[in-house]
Order: structure tokens, then sequence, then C-alpha cells
């Protein structure tokens, strides 16, 4: 098998037109990738790739998901301030 390096450094495999790849979300093979963002949470998402004679090569994402924060409130544009001072 050819291995070639892109400008990048990516290698591309070049002989091997029967690569397998299979995508896992947390744990389950799926074949496409739906995160639920509606909530707090931490994905892991694993690529593994096959070529067919034995080469395997994985790669692991870990996508995490925070609970959405409330910004504070916005200063009103028409908020005013006074003071008064006396002498005494």
């Amino acid at each position: 098998m050819e291995r070639h390096f892109e400008d990048d450094c990516t290698p591309r495999l070049s002989d091997s037109p029967n690569l397998g790849i299979k995508t896992y979300l947390s744990g389950a093979l799926v074949g496409n990738i739906v995160l639920d963002t509606s909530a707090a949470a931490t994905d892991k998402i694993d690529y593994v790739a096959n070529d067919g004679q034995g080469l395997t090569s994985t790669s692991t994402r870990t996508v995490i998901v925070e609970p959405a924060t409330v910004p504070p409130p916005a200063s009103s544009a028409n908020a005013s301030s006074s003071a008064t001072s006396t002498v005494q």
C-alpha cells in the first residue's frame, strides 16, 4: 500500500479503494451524527477506518454541550440617575 501526504501532511491512501469507515456516537454505531443540544451533555464520537488489510485507525472527538447561561439584564437606554447635595 502506498501512502501519500498532501501539502498539509494529511495522509491519503491511494491504493485502498475499499476503505471502510464506521461512526459511533457514545458507543453506538450510527449512520448520521445527531446531537441533542437542548440540554447539557458530553458526547463521544469515534470514527473508525479500516482498509480491509487489517490496518485500523480511530479518531475520537468529545463534544461538550454546556448549559445555557442567562445573560445579565441589559441596561435601559432611558435610565437616568441624579444626586443632590447640600452645604451645611
